[in-house]
C-alpha cells in the first residue's frame, strides 16, 4: 500500500467562513501502517463508550487533513480475523459433529420422536387415504416415522449457529441495552399525559379565576421526560452499534474462512465454487451477512422484548381508551401474516436473483482474465451482450424485490395512523368523551408500536438476503477440502521420490445453470435475423475458447510407478496431450490420486509450465517470502539469466511486476519462474516444460546452468520437456503415451529398444526449437550480453536511493487507485438522477412527498379539529376523514416508494451497463495497470450497494426529509417564536454535521481502497494455488489474507461508529432523526433539551 505523505495532505482543511487558521499544522500520518495506535475502545472508560468519544480524536483530526491510511486505528487481538477465523472454523467443526451424532443416533433408534409428534403422525395416518398411501393406519403411521428418521428429523450443521457461538456475547448484550431503551420509550407517553393534563388544569383555573396547580410539578415532568428521552437515546444507539460492530466481526471471519476453505478445496469441489463464484461469496455474500446483521439483530431481539414492550403498550392503551384499543391493536396481528408471505416471497425472489449474479460474476472474471484474447479476435459485442442478458434476468428480480420493500414501508410509516383510526373511531362511537390528553399521549403509544414495524421492513428484506448468503456460503464450509497429506513428505525415504501403482484423474464437470438461457437466442422460439445469427455464432466460438467442454471423457494417468534416486535428473516426454502436466500436478497433490501412493524425500519446488507472477517487485517474485541472501540471490539472478533483463527494467529487481506478469515477455515470466524455485533451495524441482518460452541459446543455458546446476549440488530435478535434444543429457528417462507410462531407462537404452521414444526421437531430435525467431522471442538479451552482477547490483542501489528520497520508483506499474477528497460533487448526484431518468419520475415523487406529508398533518389536525368541533359537524364526519387520510397517506406512501424503485431500477441497469461497456473498450493498459481486484470490487460490493443498499437508503432519506419538513412548518405555524430556536438548531446542526462529514466521507473511501486490495489478494491467491501449495507457502498467505482484512476492518470500524444510520424514534408525538452513532447522541442530546424547554 502506498501511503501519501505530500504536505497537500497534512494542510488545514480552510473553510470560507474562516478568519484565521491555527499556528501548529496538524500531525503527520504515521510513515508505516504497522505504527498506527491501537484502537482506543479496548481501553474506553464506560462514558467514551456510550458516548463515542474514544473516536473524537480521529474526527477532530479528519476535519483538519485529509485522513490516510495509517491514520486508522489497528484492531486488538480479539477482533483481529485470526482469531475469529480460528473460532469460527471450531465452532463449525462442533456443530458438524452434533449433527453427525444426532444423525447417527436417529439412525440406530436411540431417539424417539416427542409425543407432540406422534400425535400428529396419528391424525395424518387418519386423513391421509388414498392409492399412493399404505393401506393400513398402522402402515401409514410407520411410514410417516421412517420418513422422519431418513430425511425430516436429519439434522445440519448450521453456519449462523456457528456464527452465534463465535459472537455470542457481542450478539446478545445488544438486547439488555433494547430493553432498557424499551422501558425508556414506553414511559414517555405517560409522563406526556400528564403534562398535557396539568397544561389543561392550569388554563381551566386560569379561566376561572381559581388557584392556578404548582407549575413545579410540571417542570419536574418536564425534567423526567428529558431523562427518557436521552436514557433511550443511548440505550438505542448502543444497540444499533453493537449490532453492526457483530456484523463487522462477522464478516471478518467469514472471509477468512471462505479464503483458508477456498485455497484447499478439492479439484470436485472447484468445479462448483469456482474462482469467480469464491470472489463473488466475500465481495457480496459476506457483505449481506453484514449488512443484515444489524436489522437481523433488531428482529432476533424483538422475538423476546417486542412481546413485553407490546404488552405494556396495550395495557395502557386499554387504561386510557377501554377495549377500543383493541380495535386498533388487532390491526396489527392482522398484518403479521401478510408480511410473513411477503418475506417468502423476497426470499425466493433473492435466490433467483443471486444464480444470476453468480453467472454474471463468473462470465465477467472470465472475460477480464482474457480481455486480451477478446480484444484480438473483437469478440467484445458478444461478450457484452451475453453479460448484458443475465444483467437483465437479475435486475427482474431486484425489482420486484424493490417493491415488495416500498409495500413493507408503506405499512411500516402507514399501520400506526391506521390503527389509531380504528381505535379513535371506536372510542367515540362508545360514546366516550374526546379528552385531548388521552387522545394524543395514545397516538403516541400506537406510534411507538410503529418502531417494530419500522424496523421490519429492513428486517425483512436483510433477513431473506442474509438468509440465502448464508445458505450458499453453507457451500463452501460443506465442501470437500484437500487433505494436509496430499504432498506426502518423508525425509527418511532413501529415494528422492517413491510412485507406486499410483492413478490420477481430473473431475467431472457439472452442467452450467446459465446455460439455458443462451439456447434461446433467437427470442421466444423464433427464427433469429442475419445480424442476430452472426452475433450468435460468434458468441458461441467466444465461449468455445473460455469454456473446456463438458462431455469430454475424465482424463486418466494410470497405474504410475517410478522410482527416483536423490540426485537424479529425470524427464518425463511424451507427444502433445499424453499426459505429462497431469502426471506433474498428480505428483503434487493438484490432481485427485485414486489409488495408489506417492511420497517425496525434501522440500519440493514446482515450475509449471504456464509462469504465475505475483504484483509485486522482481526480486519479491524471486525470493517468494524466503529471507534474503544477497549472494544467493544474485547468483540465482545469474544462473535464471535474468541480469540482461534487469539493465532494460526502469529499477532493476525492484521494478513492480503487474498482475499475471504483464510486463515481461513470455521468456521473461519462465525465467523468473525458474530463479524462483533455484532460490527456494529445494530437495526435489519438478519443471514443467520451462524451456518452452525462450530461444535456443538460453534454453541451452538455463538446461546447462540451472538444471544442471541443480543436479550437481545433489538435487533431484524431474523435468517434462519437448525438447528432445538435452535428452541424453538426462539421467533417467520415463515416455508417456495416454496417461500410461509406456517405457522408461536411460537414453541409449530406449533408443535401441525402438519404442515410442526412439520415434519421437526421430522425428523431433536434433532440432534446436527450429521455426523460432531468436530476434523475435528474445530480442532484449542479446545487447546486453556483457551485465555483470556488480553493474546489477549498482542498479538497484540506485533505486532504493531514489525510492528513499522521492518514495516513488519509475517502475511502479500498477496505477494507485484514485481517491476523491473532499465532499460529494454535485455531478455526481447529476449523474445518479441521469442514470435513474429522474426527469420522468422525480416531479412525481415530489408531488407523492407533499401528498404523503400533508395527509401526515392534516390527520393529525383533525384530531384537533374533531376535539373543538372546528366545523360544527357530527362525529361521524371526523371520523370518516380521519379515516381516509390515514388510507390516502398509506397509499402516497407506496406510491413515493413506487417511483424512487423506478429510479433506482434504471440507475442499476445503466450504471452498470456504461460501466461494463466502458471497461470492454478499455486500452489494455488499463487491464496492466489496474489489479483485477479492484474491477471486481467495482461489479461487486459497489453494484450490489446500487441495487439492494441505495433504494432503501433513498426512501429513508425522502421520508425523513419530508418528516423534518412538516414538523418545523407546522410548529412554525403554531408557534412562531419556536422559528428562533430552530434558526441556532439548524446552526449547531449543520457545524456538528459538517464536523462529522469531513472524517466520514474520507473513511468511507479509505474502507473501499482497502477492500480493493483484499480481493485483489484473494482472486490472485487463486490463480497461483499450485505454486503457493507446491512451495509450502500457503501458511504465508493466509497471514497476508488476515492482514489485508484486519487493514480493512481499521477503516470498517470507524465507519460503524459514525455511520450513516436512519434510526427512528418517537417521542411525544416527533421525530428524532439519528443520522450517525457519534453526531446522533449529540444532536439527540439537542433535541431532548428542546423536549424539555417546549415540555
Amino acid at each position: 500500500l502506498q501511503l501519501d505523505t505530500g504536505e497537500e495532505h497534512y494542510r488545514f482543511r480552510q473553510k470560507w467562513w474562516q478568519l484565521w487558521l491555527p499556528k501548529d499544522p496538524p500531525p503527520p500520518a504515521p510513515t508505516s501502517l504497522d505504527d498506527a495506535a491501537v484502537i482506543p475502545l479496548t481501553n474506553a472508560s464506560i462514558f467514551a463508550q456510550l458516548t463515542y468519544t474514544w473516536v473524537t480524536d480521529i474526527m477532530i483530526l479528519g476535519y483538519q487533513r485529509t485522513l490516510q491510511a495509517s491514520d486508522l486505528y489497528k484492531m486488538d487481538p480479539s477482533r483481529e480475523s485470526g482469531v475469529l477465523a480460528t473460532k469460527l472454523e471450531a465452532a463449525w467443526q462442533r456443530r458438524v459433529q452434533e449433527a453427525a451424532d444426532w444423525n447417527a443416533r436417529l439412525e440406530s433408534g436411540e431417539l424417539s420422536p416427542s409425543l407432540l409428534k406422534r400425535t400428529s403422525w396419528a391424525f395424518r395416518a387418519i386423513s391421509r387415504k388414498g392409492e399412493k398411501q399404505p393401506s393400513t393406519w398402522s402402515e401409514r403411521r410407520a411410514a410417516c416415522q421412517k420418513r422422519w428418521r431418513e430425511s425430516e428429523g436429519r439434522k445440519k450443521a448450521s453456519l449462523a449457529w456457528a456464527l452465534n457461538d463465535v459472537l455470542f456475547y457481542s450478539f446478545w448484550i445488544g438486547g439488555v441495552f433494547k430493553v432498557f431503551g424499551d422501558t425508556s420509550q414506553l414511559m414517555g407517553p405517560v409522563v406526556l399525559r400528564q403534562i398535557i393534563t396539568l397544561a389543561e388544569e392550569r388554563t381551566a383555573a386560569r379561566n376561572a379565576g381559581e388557584p392556578v396547580p404548582n407549575v413545579g410539578r410540571g417542570i419536574a415532568m418536564a425534567l423526567g421526560l428529558w431523562v427518557l428521552t436521552v436514557t433511550a437515546s443511548i440505550c438505542y444507539h448502543q444497540f444499533f452499534w453493537r449490532s453492526m460492530a457483530t456484523g463487522v466481526l462477522a464478516r471478518t471471519a467469514l472471509t477468512a474462512c471462505i479464503y483458508e476453505r477456498g485455497v484447499n478445496l478439492t479439484g470436485k469441489a472447484r468445479i462448483k465454487l469456482s474462482n469467480a463464484t469464491l470472489v463473488n461469496h466475500i465481495s457480496t455474500d459476506v457483505s449481506r451477512v453484514d449488512a443484515c446483521a444489524q436489522w437481523f439483530m433488531a428482529y432476533c431481539h424483538s422475538a423476546w422484548t417486542a412481546p413485553i414492550q407490546v404488552t405494556v403498550c396495550l395495557i395502557i392503551l386499554l387504561v386510557q381508551l377501554g377495549p377500543s384499543a383493541l380495535t386498533g391493536f388487532s390491526l396489527f396481528i392482522f398484518i403479521i401474516p401478510f408480511q410473513q408471505r411477503l418475506m417468502a416471497m423476497q426470499h425466493r425472489m433473492r435466490l433467483q436473483s443471486m444464480k444470476w449474479t453468480d453467472q454474471r460474476a463468473k462470465v465477467l472474471l472470465e472475460v477480464l482474465a482474457a480481455m486480451r484474447v477478446v480484444k484480438y479476435f473483437s469478440y467484445e459485442v458478444p461478450f457484452l451482450k451475453r453479460i448484458f442478458e443475465l444483467r437483465k434476468k437479475e435486475l427482474r428480480g431486484v425489482r420486484r424485490i424493490l417493491h415488495l420493500n416500498s409495500a413493507n414501508l408503506a405499512l411500516a410509516v402507514s399501520l400506526p395512523t391506521l390503527a389509531a383510526t380504528l381505535a379513535f373511531v371506536t372510542y367515540t362511537l362508545t360514546e366516550h368523551s374526546f379528552n385531548i390528553a388521552v387522545i394524543f399521549s395514545s397516538l403516541s403509544l400506537f406510534q411507538l408500536l410503529r418502531q417494530p414495524m419500522l424496523f421490519m421492513p429492513r428486517a425483512l428484506s436483510a433477513i431473506p438476503d442474509a438468509s440465502s448468503a448464508l445458505q450458499r456460503l453453507t457451500y463452501v464450509f460443506e465442501a470437500e477440502l484437500s487433505s494436509e497429506d496430499a504432498l506426502v513428505i518423508d525425509k527418511d525415504q532413501e529415494p528422492a521420490l517413491v510412485v507406486e501403482e499410483a492413478t490420477f484423474e481430473w473431475e467431472s464437470f457439472e452442467k452450467d445453470p446459465g446455460e439455458a438461457f443462451s439456447s434461446k437466442r433467437g427470442g421466444r422460439g423464433g427464427p433469429m435475423r442475419g445480424k442476430d445469427k452472426d452475433s450468435s455464432a460468434q458468441e458461441d466460438k467466444a465461449k468455445a475458447m473460455l469454456a473446456p467442454s463438458k462431455d469430454a471423457p475424465l482424463f486418466r494417468v494410470k497405474n504410475v510407478t517410478m522410482t527416483i534416486p536423490r540426485g537424479q535428473l529425470a524427464a518425463v516426454v511424451g507427444p502433445v496431450g499424453s499426459g505429462k502436466s497431469s502426471l506433474l500436478q498428480g505428483l503434487i497433490g493438484e490432481m485427485r490420486k485414486v489409488s495408489g501412493h506417492v511420497s517425496f524425500g525434501g522440500r519440493v519446488g514446482y515450475c509449471p509450465q504456464t509462469a504465475w507472477i505475483q504484483n509485486a517487485t522482481l526480486r519479491d517474485n524471486i525470493t517468494f517470502g524466503q529471507p534474503f541472501d544477497e549472494d544467493k540471490y544474485w547468483k540465482v539472478v545469474e544462473t535464471a539469466c535474468l541480469l540482461p533483463d534487469l539493465h532494460q527494467l526502469p529499477d532493476g529487481d525492484l521494478t513492480e511486476i503487474g498482475e499475471k506478469g504483464i510486463n515481461l515477455s513470455g521468456g521473461q515470466k519462465q525465467r523468473v519462474n525458474i530463479a524462483r524455485a533455484l532460490y527456494y533451495d529445494p530437495d526435489i524441482v519438478i519443471f514443467d516444460d520451462p524451456l518452452s518460452a525462450v530461444d535456443a541459446h538460453v534454453g541451452k543455458s538455463l538446461f546447462q546452468d540451472a538444471i544442471g546446476g541443480l543436479q550437481n549440488r545433489g538435487i533431484t530435478v524431474i523435468l517434462v520437456t519437448h525438447a528432445i535434444h538435452f535428452l541424453s543429457q538426462v539421467d533417467y528417462i520415463y515416455t508417456l503415451n495416454k496417461g500410461i507410462i509406456t517405457e522408461s531407462g536411460t537414453y541409449n537404452e530406449l533408443i535401441s529398444r525402438g519404442g515410442d521414444f526412439a520415434r519421437l526421437d526421430l522425428e523431433f531430435g536434433g532440432h534446436a526449437s527450429e521455426g523460432k525467431d531468436d530476434d523475435q522471442v528474445e530480442e532484449v538479451i542479446a545487447p546486453h550480453q556483457g551485465i555483470t552482477i556488480e553493474d546489477a547490483k549498482l542498479r538497484s542501489a540506485k533505486s532504493r536511493e531514489k525510492a528513499a528520497g522521492s518514495g516513488k520508483l519509475e517502475g511502479r506499474l500498477i496505477v494507485k487507485e484514485k481517491r476523491y477528497t473532499g465532499s460529494v460533487s454535485r455531478g455526481v448526484y447529476w449523474a445518479y438522477l441521469v442514470a435513474g431518468r429522474a426527469w420522468i419520475t422525480g416531479p412525481l415523487v415530489i408531488f407523492f412527498m407533499i401528498a404523503m406529508q400533508g395527509s401526515q398533518i392534516l390527520n393529525t389536525y383533525t384530531l384537533v379539529w374533531w376535539e373543538t368541533n372546528k366545523f360544527n359537524r357530527p362525529n361521524s364526519f371526523y371520523q370518516m376523514l380521519y379515516s381516509c387520510l390515514g388510507v390516502t397517506q398509506a397509499v402516497f406512501v407506496f406510491l413515493l416508494g413506487a417511483g424512487l424503485d423506478f429510479i433506482s431500477f434504471y440507475v442499476s441497469q445503466n450504471l452498470h451497463h456504461q460501466s461494463v461497456r466502458n471497461a470492454f473498450y478499455a486500452p489494455m493498459s488499463f487491464f496492466d495497470t489496474t489489479p483485477m481486484g479492484r474491477i471486481l470490487s467495482v461489479f461487486g460490493k459497489d453494484v450490489d450497494g446500487i441495487d439492494n443498499q441505495l433504494p432503501m437508503s433513498m426512501r429513508m432519506v425522502v421520508i425523513t426529509l419530508s418528516s423534518v419538513l412538516g414538523a418545523v412548518a407546522i410548529i412554525a405555524v403554531l408557534e412562531p417564536y419556536f422559528v428562533i430556536a430552530i434558526f441556532f438548531v439548524a446552526i449547531g446542526y449543520s457545524y456538528i454535521a459538517a464536523f462529522y462529514r469531513a472524517s466520514a466521507r474520507e473513511v468511507k473511501r479509505l474502507d473501499s481502497m482497502l477492500r480493493s486490495l483484499l480481493y485483489s489478494h484473494f482472486s490472485e491467491t487463486l490463480t497461483g494455488l499450485p505454486t503457493i501449495r507446491s512451495f509450502g507457502k500457503m501458511r504465508q498467505f493466509i497471514n497476508a489474507n488476515r492482514y489485508y482484512i484486519d487493514l480493512e476492518n481499521r477503516a470498517l470500524f470507524i465507519v460503524i461508529t459514525n455511520q450513516r444510520q436512519v434510526a427512528l424514534f418517537l417521542f411525544g408525538g416527533s421525530w428524532l432523526i439519528s443520522s450517525v452513532r457519534w453526531m446522533a447522541i449529540r444532536l439527540d442530546f439537542i433535541g431532548g433539551m428542546m423536549i424539555f424547554l417546549v415540555s
